[in-house]
């Protein structure tokens, strides 16, 4: 019997005790979906969160096998923290999703399609989405005026929620940049890309920080 393809699910984590649970359930009921072609992993990096982020993570990570936590001892910022994980995802493909569900994980299904017909990345475009008149236009133009002034070939609407082959990670640590610009980067490395328009939803729970600093160290949970 041929081995099931394993995919990474990676999201980056600072202050998002209420959205946790929800974003682990949504996870893990697409990926129960396709469970007789894919394995997988959902880590999620804490980058250093003051509020009860890393305990509902270690708590979820000893019920859940599939499930890994890394906990950084100081916040080094998305960019960094971000590299960080994807370098540490060991999937044949990586899914990077934040925890606030304004992208849908069952939009999984759609990535995994476009994937196995031969693009290395896949790519949500933001052609809506709930926020007001004013904001929505902001967005739009500060995307379209950075495609103009950067070297890089932006696609407009696109943030980080996308799929990622495996050769994409690999090139990103062959590059040697302190504080890339990871958009620009992935979008410019040559592989074969496809996007997909969606309905980007509003952020599911606000953020909760509490005062104080919890000490953390690099941890991973097997």
């Amino acid at each position: 019997m041929e081995n099931k393809k394993l995919i990474s699910i990676f999201t980056p984590v600072f202050n998002e005790e209420k959205n946790i649970i929800k974003i682990y359930e949504s996870v893990k009921n697409v990926m129960l979906k396709v469970q007789g072609t894919y394995d997988y992993e959902h880590i999620f990096s804490d980058n250093a969160s003051s509020d009860n982020s890393y305990a509902l993570l270690k708590d979820i990570c000893k019920k859940d096998k599939n499930v890994k936590v890394i906990s950084l001892l100081k916040n080094f910022g998305i960019t960094k923290s971000t590299l960080n994980g994807l370098y540490r995802c060991r999937g044949e493909a990586v899914i990077q999703i934040d925890a606030d569900l304004q992208d849908s994980p069952e939009m999984f299904i759609e990535f995994f399609e476009k994937w196995e017909e031969g693009n290395k990345v896949v790519y949500g475009i933001r052609k809506d989405r709930d926020e007001n008149w004013i904001m929505k236009n902001i967005r739009k133009l500060f995307y379209r005026i950075a495609n103009k002034i950067s070297n890089d070939n932006l696609v407009p609407d696109v943030g980080d929620f996308r799929l990622m082959d495996k050769l994409i990670i690999n090139a990103l640590k062959n590059i040697k940049d302190y504080n890339p610009y990871l958009r620009g980067i992935i979008a410019n490395l040559g592989f074969k890309q496809i996007g997909i328009p969606y309905h980007r939803q509003k952020r599911y729970m606000n953020y909760s920080p509490k005062s104080g600093q919890l000490n953390k160290v690099i941890f991973d949970l097997p």
